[in-house]
């Protein structure tokens, strides 16, 4: 577990800061075109129009900032929404209302103006503490374009007036503060270890191949850092994060198997009053949350492969609760069905079941004291047909109103770290979308939640797989 524990703690240190840097380099380049933007479609129409451009624009009116003012303004107040993150331009010739902070501050800047004016195509970058916390520091050359080589040369408050088009006039710096990361990185691997601890040496075999798995984690980060680009770079990465759900799934699922078999076991011996009654127990709930998060997962990564077949509903729903009986059980939560007269529907009998287990498991997550749930079937008339009806209510928590539109998002949820995916709702969702029916939500809170699911006539069912 030592050992583990070291490598899975340098690998998440390199990991963060392969990240951070992927992050400023997307940031500072955003920088720079937002700037070669506001310069051809903004400076130059505008002066047609014989509107001042000037740094002092706030006290002129009908002014626009320069260039290099405006971005220095957009990233100061970026940087109040981002986390502390800071970028800031600076050079040896700094204008003269510019000079009490133009100019380099400290070693980086002297030492990354150097470089960059040998080597203006790379960039400069090191992770140390600034201003009292570990912050990653990237610079990049502020080269002369053809438009600014004029207006520097002819201005005259220039510092210098024979610039050529290329030349490294300064240096934009982006300065990432990384302490809230590492801070989240470690509670995360604390609770790790003390998990994997505990379960002995089925838990230190199921950590040795998550951290196998776990070099590919990076694809992930970087999908949560570049998911504000283009929606096709979006889609790719989701692609990314079903093959990592599936790897780490399927390395889990057998050592997840045998904990669950050895606490069915151990409950099913120990007395009531035994001093590990409490323990075993929770081992048991633990294991069970975490059996359907691996199905979950699972299903996650090969959500667009169903198999439409015709099965009965019914028999589903009574196989289904036999399968999260016991879950129910250690969490005191009462099963009961009331299964109406429903023909055989055509969908993907796994898929359906999976949208029985996640919303009984979301109801049992909503009464944690305990309390009842009730799944029915039946058939409603929509229209000129007759869909088949899908319920499962509840008497918990509910859910407020305030984020009854959020739940079915991906990843969204309201659980403490480490708790939940997110997961669960949005394959709901999907699946029902997929068989081409409809879910509806009624929850009040302190009384209750009731999904209900309307899956289409068989025949609307195969011309959805017809198409």
């Amino acid at each position: 577990m030592g050992v583990t524990a070291w490598h899975l703690s340098r690998f998440s240190t390199k990991l963060i800061r392969t990240a951070s840097l992927q992050g400023v380099t997307l940031y500072a380049e955003a920088l720079r075109e937002v700037r070669t933007l506001y310069t051809s479609e903004v400076v130059e129409r505008v002066r047609l129009h014989g509107i001042p451009v000037t740094h002092d624009y706030a006290a002129k009116d009908g002014a626009i900032p320069l260039p290099a003012t405006f971005s220095m303004e957009l990233a100061r107040r970026i940087g109040q929404q981002r986390g502390g993150m800071k970028a800031r331009l600076y050079s040896e010739y700094p204008f003269p209302w510019r000079k009490a902070e133009g100019g380099p501050k400290d070693a980086f800047e002297t030492e990354a103006l150097e470089y960059l004016r040998r080597f203006p195509e790379a960039s400069f970058y090191r992770f140390e503490n600034f201003e009292g916390q570990l912050a990653l520091r990237y610079a990049t050359a502020d080269r002369m374009r053809p438009s600014c080589v004029a207006c520097h040369n002819a201005h005259p408050a220039s510092p210098k007036r024979d610039w050529k088009e290329g030349d490294v006039r300064g240096v934009l710096e982006v300065i990432r503060p990384l302490d809230f990361l590492v801070t989240q990185t470690r509670n995360e691997l604390r609770a790790t270890f003390f998990l994997f601890g505990s379960l002995g040496l089925g838990g230190v075999l199921a950590l040795v191949m998550l951290f196998l798995r776990l070099r590919d984690v990076n694809a992930g980060l970087e999908r949560s850092v570049r998911e504000r680009t283009a929606q096709a770079l979006q889609s790719q990465k989701m692609a990314a994060v079903g093959q990592l759900a599936a790897g780490v799934a399927h390395e889990i699922n057998n050592p997840l198997g045998i904990i669950l078999g050895f606490a069915h076991s151990a409950v099913r011996r120990i007395k009531e009053d035994d001093s590990l009654a409490m323990p075993l127990r929770s081992i048991e709930r633990e294991a069970l949350r975490c059996k359907t998060l691996v199905q979950n997962l699972l299903l996650f990564s090969r959500q667009d492969k169903a198999q439409m077949v015709e099965f009965d509903l019914n028999e589903t729903v009574t196989n289904t609760l036999g399968i999260i009986e016991a879950q129910a059980r250690v969490n005191s939560v009462e099963l009961s069905k009331e299964l109406g007269a429903v023909a055989s529907m055509m969908g993907d009998k796994n898929m359906v079941q999976q949208v029985i287990v996640n919303l009984c498991n979301n109801a049992i997550d909503a009464m944690p004291g305990g309390g009842k749930i009730v799944v029915r079937t039946g058939v409603v008339a929509k229209g000129d047909k007759i869909w088949t009806l899908l319920k499962i209510e509840d008497n918990g928590s509910g859910i407020p109103a305030e984020i009854q539109d959020k739940i079915f998002n991906p990843f969204f949820t309201t659980k403490e770290v480490g708790k939940g995916t997110g997961l669960g709702l949005s394959l709901v969702y999907e699946i029902v979308e997929k068989h081409g029916g409809t879910i509806e939500l009624d929850s009040v809170v302190g009384r209750g939640t009731a999904f209900t699911v309307f899956f289409p006539p068989t025949d609307s069912a195969l011309a959805t797989k017809r198409r």
